[in-house]
């Protein structure tokens, strides 16, 4: 007899178990709420957005390409249903700090509040591949080559952190007990 053999039915009858809730039974209504989600074209940053719109949430998404956040917008109105006015991307570059100025003051112009802010927006090495692990350090070096670990390390964090301190004004008023703040890069 195995341990897995032991463990199986306790896991399932626990994973079944009514008492333990679902995302969608955690979350409540967004319904009012103005979202962010910086990066959202692909990935994790996408995943957010399609549940924060599920929970009708107005939600911006941004992201560099044009091509890309259209068909993200396109994508998220077609799986929740939502209308042009609850689904709507921003287009700018995080790494352009210029850039990301005019997109704050743009979302400004709409004068509504900001709710939720997911900073999830973050670069990576673009030839990046899983490399053996003798070769993780070569990997590591050329990540750090002239030029490019500068332009990460801007994205990454400064830029990250002078998006929030544009968006603390808008995450401030009116003042909420249900802001939600997430940083992930």
């Amino acid at each position: 007899m195995t341990i897995f053999n032991i463990l199986a039915p306790s896991y399932a009858t626990f994973y079944r178990h009514p008492r333990f809730a679902s995302a969608d039974d955690i979350v409540p209504d967004l319904t009012g709420k103005v979202a962010i989600v910086t990066g959202a074209t692909a990935g994790l940053g996408l995943e957010t957005a399609l549940q924060l719109a599920k929970r009708r949430a107005k939600v911006y998404i941004t992201g560099r390409s044009q091509i890309k956040g259209q068909a993200a917008v396109e994508m998220i109105r077609a799986v929740t249903g939502a209308g042009e006015e609850q689904v709507e991307f921003l287009q700018f570059d995080l790494a352009d700090i210029k850039n990301t100025k005019s997109a704050a003051e743009k979302f400004l112009e709409t004068s509504q509040p900001l709710h939720i802010l997911v900073n999830n927006a973050g670069l990576l090495k673009p030839e990046f591949e899983l490399t053996p692990r003798d070769k993780l350090e070569s990997h590591v070096a050329s990540s750090c080559a002239p030029g490019s670990f500068p332009r990460l390390f801007y994205t990454n964090t400064i830029v990250q952190s002078k998006s929030v301190t544009l968006s603390l004004p808008l995450l401030c008023y009116p003042p909420s007990d249900e802001q939600v703040r997430v940083h992930g890069s």
